[in-house]
């Protein structure tokens, strides 16, 4: 569990330039799935070959994201 919280903790506490928070996921149906549970939250997402780049503004939803993708072990390292 604490290795959960640090991956989230990470993830959380830095942006890009532009102040999103960027998770990099594996490019699957799954992730796709989830990512659409969040549609109305400004997600920006861009498919790059076997992975998906996520971008949100909203920590809470981030983490909810990392959470999600982790517990699927779909979550990449950067």
């Amino acid at each position: 569990m604490t290795k959960t919280k640090d991956i989230i903790k990470e993830i959380t506490s830095r942006k890009d330039p532009q102040g999103y928070y960027v998770l990099v996921a594996v490019n699957n149906k799954i992730v796709h799935e989830i990512v659409e549970r969040y549609a109305k939250s400004n997600l920006l997402t861009e498919v790059i070959g076997d992975i998906i780049i996520i971008r949100c503004k909203s920590r809470r939803i981030a983490e909810e994201l990392a959470r999600s993708l982790l517990s699927r072990n779909l979550l990449q390292n950067l």
